[in-house]
């Protein structure tokens, strides 16, 4: 694990605060997933630059060190960050397996720890949205589904791009990352507008308030210094 980014608190500093926020956030969804035999779930955030893939990255690693089997998925063909977190080669990935270009196949993807492979976004294709349209992503993740119980994905801006509705449509259930200071409340509650529109059912917002250097968009790493993982919609309990 030396050569995973230390800004993922959840493998290298696990009693941190920021730490067991995301440790709070995975018993809240393993509570509602509780009669479901896998977990399938979109990370969503209206803009970049909001702590999406690192939110994402921290959670995959949560459910792994319960010893379930965990494949992070990273479906951001426009700004790939999961191969720089984890310092993972990306010349295959989601695109080639997509493409058939390259084997669709667990043993094909890297086991970075026990129990959790990271699938990383692989060469960016020239046309993100065909590549991913339904039901490819579903059928992919119904095939590693055979071994995998959770699945988390990271998807491109809501309210940049297409593809994060496309994706969610596929998981059929999104959570969406807030960031102080940066995330506009408008932004937020129309992505999840547009998201709810195409049935994806919406579990609520993590709230990430920042402790370090002020966000850059498209910084890889080291901007997530801390973050309250409750679950809200708009400021009321999601029970949904």
């Amino acid at each position: 694990t030396s050569t995973i980014s230390k800004t993922l608190d959840i493998l290298h500093a696990p009693k941190s605060e920021a730490a067991e926020a995301i440790k709070r956030l995975r018993s809240e969804l393993a509570s509602r997933f509780a009669e479901r035999e896998t977990i399938v779930i979109s990370i969503l955030s209206p803009a970049a630059g909001e702590g999406k893939s690192h939110i994402a990255a921290s959670l995959a690693i949560a459910f792994a060190q319960l010893n379930i089997k965990t494949m992070l998925i990273d479906a951001d063909f426009r700004t790939p960050t999961q191969h720089l977190l984890f310092n993972s080669p990306n010349q295959t990935g989601l695109s080639t397996i997509l493409a058939k270009r390259s084997l669709n196949s667990l043993t094909a993807i890297p086991e970075i720890t026990h129990n959790f492979w990271v699938l990383g976004s692989g060469p960016p294709p020239p046309n993100p949205v065909e590549i991913l349209s339904v039901p490819k992503l579903r059928n992919l993740i119904d095939n590693f589904a055979k071994q995998i119980s959770v699945f988390i994905v990271d998807t491109p801006s809501a309210m940049q791009w297409a593809d994060a509705q496309v994706i969610a449509e596929q998981t059929g259930f999104a959570l969406f990352v807030a960031r102080e200071n940066l995330t506009k409340l408008a932004d937020l509650k129309t992505s999840k507008k547009e998201i709810q529109a195409h049935g994806v059912k919406v579990l609520g917002v993590v709230y990430n308030k920042s402790a370090v250097e002020p966000v850059r968009p498209g910084r890889p790493s080291g901007m997530l210094g801390y973050f309250k993982a409750g679950l809200t919609a708009f400021g009321k309990k999601n029970s949904g």
